[in-house]
């Protein structure tokens, strides 16, 4: 989840986890535990610029880049298989994600 987005301390533990998936968003960087962060350009996703005439590439990070990568993945899934519904193509990407260890580490050890 992006150190931007916005999360709430109301979640309970037994509330569902969301987002369902993520994706890379570039990175942020930091020298010090305290800092927020910083996002750098080495850290951010190359796309192309919208106005190829002015200029060819940009940078994008944070939801906006992870959107579009997740927004290219349903798009390949869809083109290669046209007949499938919305709802199906969620259900794919949902279902071939995998939890990180840093993730599987926040959740509780003995769920009820």
């Amino acid at each position: 989840l992006s150190p931007r987005s916005r999360t709430s301390i109301l979640w309970a533990d037994k509330w569902p986890i969301r987002p369902d998936v993520t994706f890379e968003g570039g990175n942020l960087a930091t020298d010090d535990a305290n800092s927020p962060g910083t996002d750098p350009d080495e850290l951010r996703l190359l796309t192309t610029y919208y106005q190829p005439n002015k200029r060819l590439f940009n940078l994008s990070g944070d939801t906006s880049a992870a959107t579009a990568l997740c927004s290219y993945m349903a798009a390949r899934i869809w083109a290669k298989h046209p007949d499938y519904w919305p709802e199906t193509v969620r259900a794919l990407i949902v279902h071939s994600a995998e939890w990180t260890s840093a993730m599987l580490r926040h959740l509780p050890k003995n769920p009820t």
